[in-house]
Formats: C-alpha cells, sequence, structure tokens
C-alpha cells in the first residue's frame, strides 16, 4: 500500500499538469511581436524567478519551454492575458485564480510533512488541474490525471443497509470513511428522514465509538453524497451515493426520493 496515496497522486498529476501546460505556454507566447520567446517568458517573471529561469536553463542545456515550471504559469498568463492568453480562455479569469491555487499545492506537495494532504483538499486540486487541462486542449494528460483521480477515491460497494435505531453499527478503520459516516448517520436517525443533523453530530458519534478513527474527512463526504449540493460531481468525482439532503448549510437530514426534488 502506498504511503500517503493523496500526496503520491497529487504529485504525479502535477507532473502531468506541468509537462502539458509547458508547450501550451512556449507555442503561444511565441505569438508576441517585438520579443523573442526568451525575452518574452523572463520579462514576464519576477527577478527570483528569472533568476531561476536562467539557473534551469544553464542545467537543461538550454531548452527554455523545459525550463519553466508551475511557480511560472500563474506570471506568465497574468502578464500576458489581454494580447495573448484571454482569447485562448474566451476571456474566462477563473483561469488565473485555478494557476494560483495549483500553484500552491505544488509548494505544498514539494514540502512534504509526515502527515497526508487532507482528502478533500486533494480532490478539489485534482478538479482544478483536469479542468485547466481540459482548458488548453490536452485530452492525454486530462484523461490521465482523471484516471489516476477516480482509482484514488474509489471505493467498494457499499450495501445499504437498514439498522434498528438502538444497533451499534460498525466503526472500524478498516472501513471505507463513506461507510463509517453512512453508519453513524443511521444511527443518529434511526432512519428516519425527517431528524436533522450536523457533521458534527456524526464527528462525536464516531469519535466515541472509535477514538482513533481520522474524522477530518466527514465533511467531504457528507457533500459528496448529499444529493442537493449543486457542486458535488465538480469537486466530488468519484463515486457518489443519493444518501442526504442538506436542509441548511451544514445541517441535513436523510435523503428521501420521493419527496426531496431538486427544482
Amino acid at each position: 500500500m502506498i504511503e500517503r496515496p493523496n500526496r503520491a497522486v497529487l504529485n504525479q498529476a502535477l507532473d502531468e499538469f506541468r509537462d502539458a501546460m509547458r508547450p501550451f505556454i512556449f507555442r503561444n507566447m511565441k505569438r508576441i511581436k517585438g520579443k523573442t520567446i526568451e525575452s518574452a517568458i523572463r520579462d514576464s517573471l519576477s527577478d527570483r524567478q528569472a533568476r531561476q529561469l536562467r539557473a534551469n536553463l544553464q542545467s537543461n542545456g538550454g531548452s527554455i519551454e523545459g525550463a519553466i515550471d508551475i511557480g511560472d504559469f500563474p506570471n506568465l498568463i497574468h502578464r500576458n492575458w489581454a494580447e495573448v492568453f484571454s482569447p485562448l480562455f474566451d476571456g474566462d479569469m477563473n483561469i488565473r485564480n485555478s494557476l494560483d491555487f495549483i500553484r500552491e499545492a505544488r509548494n505544498k506537495v514539494s514540502h512534504p510533512p509526515d502527515a497526508d494532504l487532507d482528502t478533500e483538499y486533494t480532490r478539489v486540486v485534482l478538479y482544478h488541474i483536469v479542468d485547466v487541462l481540459g482548458k488548453i486542449n490536452a485530452p492525454e494528460a486530462k484523461a490521465s490525471v482523471e484516471k489516476r483521480r477516480d482509482k484514488l477515491f474509489q471505493v467498494p460497494s457499499l450495501e445499504l443497509i437498514t439498522l434498528e435505531p438502538t444497533e451499534a453499527p460498525p466503526y472500524s478503520s478498516k472501513l471505507p470513511v463513506k461507510q463509517v459516516v453512512y453508519n453513524a448517520v443511521l444511527e443518529l436517525t434511526g432512519g428516519d428522514t425527517t431528524i436533522i443533523f450536523t457533521n458534527k453530530d456524526v464527528k462525536e458519534l464516531i469519535s466515541s465509538q472509535n477514538p482513533d478513527f481520522k474524522t477530518s474527512n466527514v465533511d467531504a463526504e457528507l457533500r459528496a453524497d448529499c444529493v442537493n449540493n449543486p457542486a458535488r460531481d465538480r469537486h466530488y468525482p468519484g463515486i457518489n451515493y443519493d444518501y442526504y439532503w442538506q436542509v441548511l448549510p451544514g445541517r441535513y437530514r436523510l435523503y428521501d426520493p420521493e419527496t426531496d426534488t431538486i427544482r
């Protein structure tokens, strides 16, 4: 089993993202008039980044395309937005926010602590990577990252269990977090779709049954399996179940397919 799987998969995805972005940026910045490609790139970087660019050029045999990195991409896009990149992204400036977010993720992965990355955070970064790869028309890299993402977050088929209110469900750390969360909700509600619970309620119940269980991912599992969460397919791709219905932010009940409809 891979130690720190979230970090390992995200690191691989970031490498694929870098390798797809380099030719995209290089190819399009060559269209800047009045400058060589090297000067156009260098002039778009901070002083520190420009120094690192020179060092990279010396070490890689002079390949300007191979010398730029994920940390450079936001500046290269931002500072040439109007002239080069805005038309390529249909003026969608959200791409710039995604690049900043991905750069921060690279910094996190480059300085690994003992613990693995948070699962929800990893999901969101992978979502941004896939989104950008789609927008730059890099289908092979996009498909590869999607495959890594789906494999990472794949969970075994879950049996929909019906429990009596007094029956204590399993809270084993060997079970998928999704299953443990669902078990806790069933115990809290007794299967009654009118009873409201919070993410705090779920965490406290799980911790009381298994103090060693990592509850930091409970929020993500609730949102991923919440039917009326409009962003769940985008931010929580993979295997989602129609388990919950959000009443208010942070407040849920069990989903009732006969009465709950999304307007």
